[in-house]
């Protein structure tokens, strides 16, 4: 089976997957004991049409950084989309295409107290914070185009020293200890304090609710490969990290206890996996 993409389902994480050229669509909820094998490939996962109907790419291209090829995304320049041309060089830029007149907001989002600036479509806020994992956000300020958007993104990164970005390194560590929300509160509230003077910042902090995990897991996972040999029990999935219990293996030292991995979601898209 070939994965295409994940979702939740009545708190439950389900795999979105397909067989080899195949248009049919199957969901495998992600619970209880298994064993995959990921196969090392990444391909292009094709398009969705109407009602989420799958398109399979008819040249089944490899892919690196983007679960589509070219070809399947019906862009010109995928960069463009992510760092938009339109102020520097309009005659050059391929995302006014896709997002011309779409809203764009600016947000604070809160991976336990760490915060990190971002920003997304104003429809797919939610989603988006979902994907990413965060438990909480602020909205900054609202933006009528993309190049806006990121053009105060990198604003707010550079003057106030807010990441655009946290790694594995360090939002694993807070799957091992519950949702600290009277610390979040009070890092949002300081933020807020610092940058209302500048934007129109949310006055509310917004909880993202939804995660398919439930924290503390019971330890702090570490970040393994995606292709290779996968067994244990599925825990659940935190933004961009798919968490179990590793079974215990002959090529390890028996420490009497379960060691938690965590296989980066968005590597696993594209990718064949016996097993599933």
């Amino acid at each position: 089976m070939r994965i295409l993409g994940f979702t939740a389902d009545g708190g439950q994480l389900v795999a979105l997957a397909c067989t080899e050229g195949s248009a049919h669509v199957v969901r495998r909820a992600l619970v209880g004991e298994f064993s995959w094998r990921v196969h090392p490939v990444r391909c292009c996962v094709g398009t969705f049409g109407e009602d989420f109907a799958h398109i399979p790419c008819p040249t089944d291209e490899p892919v690196s950084v983007h679960r589509q090829c070219l070809a399947c995304s019906g862009m010109d320049d995928a960069e463009c989309i992510f760092e938009p041309r339109c102020q520097d060089d309009p005659a050059a830029c391929t995302c006014l295409t896709t997002f011309k007149g779409v809203p764009h907001v600016v947000y604070l989002a809160f991976h336990g107290t760490l915060p990190k600036v971002g920003m997304t479509t104003r429809r797919r806020l939610g989603r988006r914070l979902w994907e990413q994992g965060a438990d909480a956000y602020l909205v900054l300020q609202d933006c009528g185009d993309r190049a806006t958007a990121r053009s105060i993104e990198k604003q707010v990164s550079y003057v106030y020293k807010i990441p655009e970005h946290r790694g594995h390194r360090e939002t694993l560590p807070q799957l091992a200890r519950p949702v600290p929300w009277p610390q979040i509160e009070s890092r949002a509230a300081e933020l807020r304090l610092r940058l209302e003077g500048q934007y129109p910042i949310d006055r509310e902090l917004h909880r993202v609710a939804g995660h398919p995990i439930a924290q503390p897991v019971g330890g702090t996972p570490r970040r393994v490969p995606s292709e290779g040999v996968h067994r244990g029990s599925w825990i659940g999935c935190k933004g961009n990290h798919l968490v179990y219990r590793e079974t215990p293996r002959s090529d390890r030292l028996d420490s009497g206890s379960r060691p938690f991995a965590a296989l980066k979601l968005s590597d696993l898209i594209g990718r064949r996996v016996d097993g599933l």
